[in-house]
C-alpha cells in the first residue's frame, strides 16, 4: 500500500512533497506571508495610537463644570458692567450734546450709540474667529484697548461727527472684541451648568446698568463731557484685568502659553 504524500502548508499554498509539485513559490509565499503580519501589526499600533490622541482630546476639553469657571464667569460679569453701558446708558449724554453742540439735534445725536451697538452686534462672527485663531485673552485684551482710546480720544472731539467715529466705530469695534469671548468660554467651561453660569453673567452685568447712569451724571455734573469721557477711559481699561482671568481649556490653552 502507497503512502499518502506529505504535504506542508506555506502561506496559502501546499506543496506534494513527493511529486515535487507546488502551486506556488514557497520564498515568495514567505514573504508575501510575512509582509502582510508585518502590515497587519502597523495598521494595529497606529489605530491604537489615534484612539488614544481621541482619548486625551476628550479628556482635556471635558468641561470642568466649576474650578477656574467661576473666575471666568467674574470676568465676563465685569464686562457685562462696563461695556453694553457705554451705549445703554448714552441717553445721560444727550441733553449734555445738545447744549454743548447748538444746533444739534437728538435724532443727530442718536446716531452715535446706533452705531456703536450696531458694530458690536456685527463684530460677532469676527471675534468667534479670532478668539479660535489666537485666544479669548488676546482679544479680549485687544478689546479693552481700542475701547478705551475710543473714549478717551472722544474728550477731545469738537462736532458730533466725530464722536461718530471715536464713540461710535472705535468704541463699537472694541466692544465687540471684548465682550464676545467671555460669553463663549462660559460654554468652554461650564456644561451641566452652562445655565446658571450664564444667567449669572447677565445678572451681574445687570448691576452696571443700573449704577453707572447715577455714576455718569454726576460725572457730566463735575467734569462736563470731555472729564467724563476721560474718567470713562480708564475706568474700561479693567476690561484688560478681566482678560487675564480669561484662560482657555484643552489645546487653546497651549497657544496662551507659547
Amino acid at each position: 500500500m502507497t503512502p499518502a504524500p506529505e504535504t506542508f502548508g506555506v502561506g496559502d499554498t501546499k506543496c506534494d512533497m513527493k511529486h515535487d509539485n507546488c502551486n506556488a513559490e514557497p520564498g515568495r509565499s514567505k514573504i508575501s506571508a510575512g509582509s502582510d503580519v508585518g502590515q497587519t501589526h502597523s495598521v494595529g499600533f497606529g489605530d491604537i495610537q489615534k484612539h488614544q490622541v481621541q482619548q486625551d482630546e476628550q479628556e482635556e476639553e471635558e468641561p470642568p463644570d466649576g474650578g477656574w469657571g467661576w473666575m471666568v464667569v467674574f470676568g465676563a460679569i465685569l464686562n457685562g458692567c462696563l461695556v453694553p453701558t457705554l451705549f445703554i446708558c448714552f441717553g445721560v449724554f444727550m441733553n449734555a450734546f445738545i447744549t454743548v453742540f447748538p444746533g444739534t439735534s437728538k435724532s443727530t445725536v442718536s446716531w452715535i450709540p446706533a452705531i456703536m451697538n450696531a458694530l458690536m452686534n456685527c463684530m460677532g462672527p469676527i471675534t468667534s474667529a479670532l478668539v479660535m485663531r489666537y485666544s479669548a485673552r488676546t482679544v479680549t485684551f485687544l478689546g479693552g484697548i481700542i475701547l478705551s482710546c475710543g473714549l478717551v480720544l472722544s474728550s477731545f472731539t469738537t462736532s458730533v461727527q466725530s464722536l461718530y467715529i471715536t464713540y461710535g466705530i472705535m468704541g463699537g469695534i472694541g466692544a465687540g472684541l471684548s465682550f464676545v469671548p467671555g460669553l463663549y468660554l462660559i460654554s468652554q467651561y461650564f456644561k451641566k451648568r452652562r445655565g446658571l453660569a450664564t444667567g449669572i453673567c447677565m445678572a451681574g452685568g445687570s448691576i452696571g446698568h443700573i449704577c453707572f447712569p447715577h455714576i455718569i451724571q454726576g460725572l457730566l455734573d463735575e467734569y462736563n463731557y470731555k472729564g467724563c469721557f476721560l474718567i470713562l477711559g480708564g475706568l474700561t481699561m479693567n476690561v484688560c484685568v478681566s482678560a487675564a482671568l480669561f484662560r482657555q481649556i484643552g489645546r487653546a490653552s497651549c497657544r496662551e502659553r507659547v
